[in-house]
């Protein structure tokens, strides 16, 4: 999750966004534990060069881009995309997003299990504590 830190018309520079605390550090810990973290995005190509500008995108198994392939968000062809990405089944994988409908319900369509930021884990550590501890 990358949190938008001014106006709309900056977007493209990577100045305009940064992560919130502990992110890359629970990242780092993820990746090190052997999860594979995969980006399911709404976003458009320039989130790889935000990604690499913002030192993190090494950090992820793989991005799963709606426009690159050509469906987003609740549609269950992106969640089978990255599943397909990972080599996880559904039942062994968890989707982290914000938006009830196009995260959680699009996720829990093919047997994702889905934590709403904000409801289910309010921090990055939330997130890294859940998943190398369960």
């Amino acid at each position: 999750m990358i949190i938008l830190k001014k106006s709309i018309s900056t977007m493209q520079m990577a100045e305009a966004w940064y992560l919130p605390d502990g992110a890359y550090e629970a990242l780092y810990l993820l990746k090190d534990a052997g999860v594979k973290v995969v980006v399911v995005s709404n976003f458009d190509t320039r989130l790889r060069k935000l990604l690499k500008d913002l030192n993190v995108i090494e950090l992820f198994h793989s991005l799963i881009i709606s426009s690159e392939v050509g469906y987003e968000k609740p549609d269950p062809k992106i969640f089978e995309a990255a599943l397909v990405e990972a080599s996880v089944e559904a039942g062994k994988a968890v989707h982290v997003g914000d938006d009830l409908k196009a995260d959680k319900q699009g996720a829990n369509a093919i047997g994702i299990d889905c934590w709403l930021w904000g409801a289910d884990v309010k921090t990055f550590s939330d997130i890294k504590n859940r998943l190398i501890h369960e």
